[in-house]
């Protein structure tokens, strides 16, 4: 997830950034079809690797073995939709203004400015969005649903307590990632304005990757503990 996150960033902010300073925002075509793949690629991959991750907190037994493969399984399904997503797309012809009312070079932006029918790209989007964005999500509230139900069976306070807090991170992190896709892709008419549509994108390239490692840091138990020390010195030092 590290590694994802990484990319995710790097593959959006550099140009971005680029734009905003020096004021030219352009991009040739081969460039935003590449950033295109690489976005894409890196979004079903999460999308997959999030349900992987669901699976493994409500598994009581995760093997090493099974986890690679849940992680290999999460790229190649990534890698395979974001080759026929890059294709279709790239296939369509464009003409006239080239210009993408976007931040950077996603779907909805591109099929705008092209000039053919481009009906089989978009259904072909489609499909492939309402697989790995549907079917990953029903998994992963599946696997979360299981949490309460075994916590309310554990006895003690303490054990109850922990059995929640165990996942309620990766919760978190599932919850702003796919409320920010939803509003963007599957309920797109929520967010009409291109301000809009832009603000939503910076949440899900830029501030999601962002807070990511510290909603999972404040599981570790050290910094927890290394984070209430500071705090208490300060208010000593006051």
């Amino acid at each position: 997830m590290s590694s994802l996150e990484i990319w995710y960033v790097s593959d959006i902010i550099p140009k971005t950034l680029d734009g905003f300073l020096t004021q030219r925002g352009r991009v040739s075509f081969i460039g935003c079809m590449t950033q295109l793949y690489f976005f894409s690629f890196l979004v079903c991959t999460e999308c997959v690797l999030l349900a992987s991750m669901a699976c493994d907190c409500c598994q009581a037994i995760m093997t090493m073995g099974l986890c690679v493969q849940l992680v290999a399984f999460s790229f190649v399904s990534g890698f395979t939709t974001s080759v026929i997503k890059v294709y279709s797309i790239s296939s369509t012809t464009f003409c006239g203004s080239n210009v993408l009312k976007h931040v950077f070079c996603d779907i909805s932006p591109i099929l705008k400015v092209a000039c053919t029918d481009f009906s089989t790209a978009e259904l072909v989007d489609f499909v492939l969005a309402f697989i790995i964005l549907v079917f990953p999500l029903v998994a992963t509230m599946l696997s979360y649903g299981h949490i309460p139900l075994a916590a309310l069976r554990i006895p003690s306070a303490t054990g109850c307590r922990r059995a929640f807090s165990t996942c309620a991170s990766y919760l978190t992190v599932v919850t702003i990632f796919y409320t920010a896709l939803i509003f963007m892709y599957v309920w797109p008419q929520a967010i009409d304005s291109r301000s809009s549509n832009n603000l939503i994108s910076i949440v899900y390239t830029v501030l999601t990757p962002i807070i990511n490692p510290l909603i999972y840091c404040l599981r570790n138990k050290e910094l927890k503990d290394a984070l209430k020390k500071a705090l208490d010195l300060g208010q000593l030092s006051q």
